[in-house]
């Protein structure tokens, strides 16, 4: 199992082909690349239950945790898992009512999300109004991380988020227990280890 998931494998092959459906359509609308520089960073999935599919991601498909924590802005428990041929997986569980619970909900969960990173994101945005695709939400709060969704009315069906910022490196000492225990959360882009009241 743990073969289908390195180079090449299911996750990696998955990511390829996305790309180059992205890119086809770019060709057709004329534009030589949706966003230069571009790569695709991870996928995300809505889940009912995160420790299930934690299993699923991690242990089963070979996926090694390197992030998470719950979002209170966004309403969600993630997991971010990486595999060997430099793809993720983003599993996300809504922890109150918003967008993410509203599509469980709705859909059951599945594929929600394609995010890529861009090294310009105002350029990025530029190529996309030129390509007549439709920009629903830019964030430019943090100097940081930036970011911009296209709307799945232009993108055949799929939100796909645009992120100028770094990656996110492995975060020691984080687990798939402590996430689900509440233990870290989403603070400036990055998870941060919640202090306990006696400790603030």
């Amino acid at each position: 199992m743990r073969d289908l998931v390195g180079d090449g494998g299911v996750l990696g092959i998955l990511g390829e082909r996305i790309a180059a459906l992205l890119g086809e359509f770019a060709w057709e609308i004329g534009m030589d690349s949706i966003v230069e520089g571009s790569r695709l960073d991870h996928v995300g999935i809505v889940v009912r239950d995160l420790r299930a599919a934690a299993t699923l991601y991690g242990d089963l498909l070979g996926g090694t945790l390197v992030s998470g924590g719950v979002h209170e802005g966004m309403g969600v428990r993630s997991l971010h898992f990486a595999y060997g041929s430099g793809s993720k997986v983003e599993l996300l569980q809504p922890v109150r009512p918003g967008p993410i619970e509203r599509f469980l909900e709705s859909r059951g969960g599945g594929p929600h999300h394609l995010t890529y990173f861009t090294p310009d994101l105002t350029a990025s945005l530029d190529g996309f109004a030129g390509g007549g695709l439709s920009v629903v939400d830019v964030d430019r709060s943090a100097p940081e991380w930036q970011e911009a969704y296209l709307s799945p009315r232009g993108t055949q069906g799929c939100l796909i988020q645009i992120v100028e910022g770094p990656d996110v490196d492995p975060v020691p000492g984080l687990t798939v227990d402590s996430v689900l225990n509440g233990e870290w959360e989403w603070r400036d882009h990055r998870p941060r280890r919640v202090m306990s009241e006696a400790r603030r």
